[in-house]
């Protein structure tokens, strides 16, 4: 199953169980993560300031620089869905050129869609209590 994981997810996933367990199924290719150049520079710019405090953050930007079970698109067209915050657009358009059924995030911004072209916009409490993962 491919998905879109917000950097919120990443970054919960340092303290939070359910956050963790998502990139857990993505570090073990139960779970493809869709991603492009936009969303890899905001991981790349965000993630490193939480090298000091957990020891995740680094192995998160190895697999990141390593492509990981990471497929990469190429958005072919730009939205202007989220006037709040139009960088949360970027999640979207990724989903949307990867085709993929679920955006994991924590962002309210995003969230507050709760749907968008056929893409469901949930938590990783949500997602996880999808029955493929309730085991």
């Amino acid at each position: 199953m491919r998905v879109v994981i917000d950097t919120s997810i990443f970054i919960a996933s340092f303290w939070e169980g359910r956050s963790r367990t998502v990139v857990e199924l993505w570090k073990k290719g139960k779970i493809t993560l869709c991603a492009s150049e936009a969303i890899l520079e905001e991981y790349f710019y965000i993630i490193p300031r939480f090298n000091m405090l957990k020891k995740e953050a680094g192995e998160l930007l190895s697999l990141f620089k390593a492509g990981k079970n990471i497929k990469m698109v190429t958005p072919s067209k730009g939205l202007m869905v989220i006037k709040e915050d139009p960088a949360d657009t970027k999640f979207l358009e990724c989903a949307i050129e990867a085709k993929v059924e679920y955006i994991i995030s924590a962002d309210k911004h995003l969230r507050n869609l709760r749907k968008y072209e056929g893409v469901r916009i949930v938590s990783s409490g949500s997602f996880l209590k999808d029955k493929a993962f309730s085991k």
